[in-house]
Formats: structure tokens, sequence, C-alpha cells
């Protein structure tokens, strides 16, 4: 916040009351320069509020609670429970790996932020596979980096799985294209990942896992019998 007396008062109260939401810092203006309340988020994001609504606690309050998430930032196991309490009617998760991460969130944000604010009940964020690779992995059925994963849907139900569609994004045809993509999907012109033929495939996967580990322990037994006769 930049301001006066007022507005530090004021702020000053909302920073002791929401630590948890980040860093609170107040600035004194110059005479004569109009209060405002910025929220820096994400990468190089900033939103501002001024005009009357500096005065009221309430309204300043909605303002950094409602803007608190970026139009596309990093999502981790630190900001990962703010975005699901929005109960966000979808998520666009972009799948990066860190060898490239930096060079393709740099590429990738402007168009992004774009989609973002054209589909404001959808967060846009990314995810690093080398830290979350289960989650990308099983989940999010990424296989090649990077790639855009759009679920459809209440993320925090249990009983029904949100729609997911995939996209890679390797060929700048396929960023130039993700707004159409996302249309496309929405308006159900795009085919959803078969999650249910995926599940099964899994068990089929898991279960012949289990029939290998068991026989090469009946082989190891074997082989540690056949040592032990040769002694």
């Amino acid at each position: 916040a930049r301001g006066s007396a007022p507005l530090k008062e004021l702020f000053g109260r909302l920073a002791e009351e929401n630590r948890i939401m980040g860093s609170f810092v107040f600035l004194e203006a110059p005479a004569g320069e109009s209060p405002s309340v910025r929220v820096h988020r994400g990468s190089g994001e900033e939103v501002e509020l001024s005009g009357e609504s500096i005065a009221d606690p309430g309204k300043v309050f909605e303002f950094v609670k409602s803007q608190m998430l970026p139009l596309f930032g990093e999502i981790d196991e630190d900001n990962y429970n703010t975005y699901m309490a929005q109960r966000p009617a979808g998520m666009l998760w972009v799948c990066l790996s860190q060898a490239s991460l930096k060079e393709d969130v740099a590429r990738i944000s402007p168009t992004l932020r774009e989609v973002a604010a054209q589909h404001p009940s959808f967060f846009a964020t990314y995810i690093n596979e080398d830290l979350y690779s289960e989650h990308v992995r099983d989940e999010l059925g990424c296989t090649e980096f990077p790639m855009v994963v759009l679920q459809v849907g209440d993320l925090t139900a249990s009983e029904e799985e949100p729609k997911r569609y995939r996209l890679p994004l390797k060929e700048p045809s396929a960023l130039e294209g993700l707004a159409s993509w996302i249309v496309e999907a929405l308006e159900g012109r795009l085919e959803a990942d078969d999650l249910e033929g995926e599940a099964e495939d899994e068990e089929d996967i898991h279960e012949e896992e289990l029939e290998g580990m068991a026989a090469n322990a009946d082989i190891g037994r074997l082989d540690g019998n056949a040592f032990s006769d040769e002694l």
C-alpha cells in the first residue's frame, strides 16, 4: 500500500489479521499523491485498487483476497489449497521440465495470461515435473514437456473425476492455437481422455508387476539354494 496515515492504519490492521495471505508493505506517499493498494503476484503481475474503495477496510480486504492468485503462475504444495479453496470450474495446467522451466515460462506466459483472462472461472498454472512427478504423470497424464492439460469440473469433488484434455506445446503453432483449443474442449468438440480405461490399464500393469516380483522372488530363492548346495 502507498498513502498517508489513515491507509497505514487500515493496512496495518489488515496485515496483522491476515499474515498467512502474504507479505504486507506500506510506503508513505508524497503529498498530493492518491493512495493505492497494489497486489504483486506470480511473475511480474500487478493489480491496483484506488479511489474511494481505499477507505473501506472490507473492500480492501476483498480486493487483496480476490487478487492473490496470478492469471498464470506456479502451483506447488504451499499454494495448492489456496487454489482449491476458490472451487474453480476447472484448471489449466502446464507441465514443465526443470531443464527448460525458465525458458518455457518466459515463452508461454503472455499467451497463458491472455487465455486465463478470457476464462475467469479457470486458473492457469504451471507445475514442475521434477518436483511433482507423480501428480504430473499419474493425475495429469503428461507424457512430454511442455504439455497443457485442461481439467474441466470440480477438482475438489471425490465422486466424479473432472474431464481431461491434453495438448503438447512443443510446436509454436500449438501455443498460437491454445485459445481455440480450449473453446473446442469446453464446447464438447474434442474427445476427453478415457480416464476409466487408463485406470484399468494401470491396474493390469500393477498386477503384472506384482506377478513379476513374485516370480523374481522365487528365482532368487532357487538361486540361493543352488548357491548353498555348491558350498
